[in-house]
């Protein structure tokens, strides 16, 4: 029919070839059917014939926008909006397309005039909203986007902007119980909303109400079980709770989905941080990187046109006039969300107060604000420069990093919470390094140049390096850079030096689902449930049923998967009071009833990272494999830190069962490995944090040494310029090595 239509336009214009009407029915008539290089032609042959025509400048602006041409579908949608200023839609598409170009502050000139339109459209208000909250401006944002919902109802996204905006961890003052209301009006209103299915199970899982946040997902996936971000975010709620039934094919289903959802959305609800955990390939680990440093590509390549419209990108030419004589200091910046309480801050809370002054300016960009936690009083103390940057967007943050000239550019985030890809691909340092104590995979693209481990946590036959004939040997697009002993710093040597002197908690004071007695031979595991898989809890149920007065000791959380656990125990025999249960409590009380423990008996494809490091401080052996990736490797390359200690990386789960009822059994040796190491930990380099410091200086001195070398080698420039985006060059090409041990 659609056909017909045409033939219908045609006729009226061989009547009047100036009839710009029939010109843009006909660019509708393409349009309709996805013909969009035809409907370009034919609404621009309408402009052509009507300068004055704004609906024709409009549709020109929107199937741009389809085509994600944002850039040139700013002027159609500005002059549409020019010609009818009374017009919402124009603006609204108009700010929808300055955001994905990175512009929001115009985004947010251009919404404010779509809520001001006639009648005023509540998705201006919802659009609005949403720009001001990347702006940091949350209590306006609020205030609009409750605008909004009074305007309409019936608005359900506006709901889910707003819940957005409610929820305590994204602006201060507001309960769960608010944000929780909104996203349910949302799901009343579009029942199908998928990401408003997605954010409030997310609300609810920040509540530590996990089976409320898998019914969510559960009764959403029977109104829509195709899309794929349904069922991720249920196998993920699933394996958080323990929830095991039918896993080998819910395993194989993940796969399918991921691949799904990478083919049709830019960026995937699965993090890379998260896929590095999950029953997946390693190819498919891999590539889901790769499809998040695509999507930061191209938004950065949106951005740097803003800033410089020559196309030269970031001036690094002051850090290259650094003397070789050592008369100025290394300046070396640290990005992160992780200034709080975080894991990562527990853990480098005193770098900053060890490095060497003479040797290094340190500069700390904290991109959230203060939580008001003694980590983010303590960094933000003894870091010598420390930046509030929270409220700026990655344009503005990446200029600021690069006014400070510095050579080297730490990334404390990667792929996980608060990350800032997208800094990093506009190349605002001439060095890029991401260790892995922040993140231990690689960023899929070429913006990050170094990652840092060791060749425990990362072998180099896994690691690989790229190279464009070599690439799916390879894991890491990085170059490798291995410091000395293990590349996991710690702090607990000062933070708790105490539980040294003072020993574990005598087991008739830890409290728990039941008694630990002192005659019991305990295995424990403190991870959170979601690290325990049903393969491996069957294999702790064998250790502990083959051993005889031995009980299993672990983490009660979240609690909603511990009668999971119990039942799996059960149907194996064991009595229930040989699984005990403790609540999660603070780091010391942590670290002291820890080493009431007589083995610790680690997650494997997902290894305990901070609590492996805490079980060995605490004096306990840890029982681990060495898997594939290097979340699955942390323990082994911790636990080698030990001399004297027998090897406590079992070759594969069969071996790692054996050897866990042998040391149960021989009591002895058990006593033996526990004295080595509370003898050892105080001078083990896993502990030594000065130590760590001064290899970590040596790593970034040698990283800026490479780079110099790099840039003294045009023919080495000048590949990488043929083989990186835009004048950007390409890691794998800019330092001149492949793997450095740092000495």
């Amino acid at each position: 029919q659609w056909q017909k239509s045409v033939n219908a336009y045609q006729r009226s214009l061989e009547i009047n070839g100036q009839f710009s009407y029939a010109y843009h029915g006909i660019g509708n008539v393409f349009e309709v059917n996805r013909q969009y290089d035809q409907a370009l032609q034919f609404f621009g042959l309408a402009i052509k014939t009507d300068p004055q025509a704004a609906d024709s400048y409009f549709n020109m602006g929107t199937v741009l926008q389809t085509l994600r041409r944002h850039e040139e579908a700013v002027p159609y949608l500005a002059t549409a909006g020019q010609l009818q200023p009374e017009s919402g839609g124009a603006f609204i598409n108009l700010g929808v397309s300055l955001k994905a170009l990175g512009r929001t502050l115009e985004a947010v000139e251009a919404y404010t005039r779509a809520a001001q339109a006639k009648p005023p459209l509540p998705q201006a208000f919802g659009n609005l909203a949403s720009a001001l909250h990347e702006l940091g401006r949350d209590e306006e944002a609020v205030q609009v986007a409750r605008q909004g919902v009074a305007l309409d109802g019936q608005y359900a996204h506006g709901y889910n902007i707003l819940g957005t905006l409610l929820r305590p961890s994204r602006a201060s003052g507001f309960s769960s119980a608010e944000s929780k209301k909104a996203y349910q009006t949302a799901l009343e209103l579009a029942p199908t909303f998928v990401d408003a299915t997605l954010n409030l199970a997310g609300l609810l899982v920040e509540d530590d109400l996990f089976d409320e946040a898998l019914r969510v997902v559960q009764m959403a996936r029977r109104l829509n079980d195709e899309d794929p971000r349904l069922y991720i975010e249920f196998f993920n709620l699933r394996r958080r709770v323990g929830e095991w039934k039918h896993w080998d094919i819910g395993t194989r289903l993940l796969d399918k989905m991921i691949r799904e959802q990478m083919k049709i959305f830019p960026k995937l609800s699965l993090q890379p941080f998260q896929a590095e955990t999950y029953p997946i390939s390693n190819r498919l680990v891999r590539d889901i990187a790769t499809h998040f440093a695509v999507y930061a590509t191209r938004r950065s390549a949106l951005m740097l046109p803003q800033l410089f419209p020559d196309g030269r990108g970031f001036d690094l030419s002051a850090p290259l006039a650094w003397p070789m004589d050592g008369s100025r200091r290394l300046r070396v910046g640290y990005l992160s969300s992780d200034f709080k309480r975080h894991p990562l801050a527990y853990l480098i809370q005193n770098l900053f107060r060890l490095h060497t002054t003479e040797r290094v300016e340190v500069f700390c960009l904290a991109t959230t604000p203060s939580d008001g936690s003694p980590y983010r009083s303590k960094i933000a103390e003894e870091c010598e420069h420390f930046e509030e940057v929270w409220n700026m967007g990655e344009m503005e943050l990446a200029f600021r990093a690069n006014r400070h000239a510095l050579h080297v550019l730490v990334d404390l985030n990667g792929y996980t919470a608060g990350g800032k890809a997208e800094v990093f691909a506009m190349r605002p340092a001439p060095v890029h390094i991401l260790p892995g104590v922040s993140y231990f995979g690689t960023m899929g693209g070429n913006f990050s140049d170094v990652y840092v481990s060791d060749r425990i946590g990362t072998p180099p036959d896994y690691a690989c390096t790229y190279t464009p004939t070599s690439l799916s040997h390879c894991h890491y697009y990085e170059k490798m850079m291995y410091i000395p002993h293990s590349y996991q710093l710690n702090d607990h040597k000062q933070s708790h030096y105490a539980i040294v002197e003072s020993g574990p908690t005598p087991r008739k004071e830890i409290k728990g689902s039941g008694r630990l007695e002192d005659d019991a031979f305990v295995y424990v595991n403190f991870n959170s449930v979601q690290k325990i898989e049903p393969g491996l809890f069957h294999a702790w149920c064998r250790i502990v049923k083959a051993v005889n007065g031995s009980v299993l000791w672990l983490l009660e959380f979240p609690p909603e998967g511990v009668p999971r656990l119990r039942k799996v125990w059960g149907r194996h025999g064991l009595a229930q009071e040989r699984l005990v249960f403790s609540e999660l409590t603070d780091a010391n009380t942590n670290l002291r009833r820890m080493g009431a423990a007589d083995i610790h008996l680690d997650t494997l494809l997902f290894n305990g990272h901070t609590t492996t490091s805490d079980s060995l401080w605490a004096g306990v052996p840890v029982l681990t494999t060495a898997g594939v990736r290097h979340a699955a490797r942390v323990a082994a390359s911790s636990a080698l830190q030990f001399s004297g200690v027998p090897h406590m990386a079992a070759i594969n789960l069969d071996e790692y069962v054996a050897q866990g009822i042998a040391l149960g059994r021989r009591r002895d040796v058990t006593r033996r490995m526990k004295r080595e190491i509370q003898e050892q930990r105080l001078d083990s380099p896993l502990f030594d944090t000065q130590r760590w410091v001064r290899d970590w200086e040596r790593l970034l001195a040698m990283a800026w040494d490479s780079y110099l070398e790099a840039a003294a080698d045009p023919e080495r420039q000048r590949r990488a310029r043929e083989l990186g985006p835009a004048g950007y060059p390409a890691a794998h090409l800019r330092l001149p090595f492949h793997m450095v041990l740092v000495p």
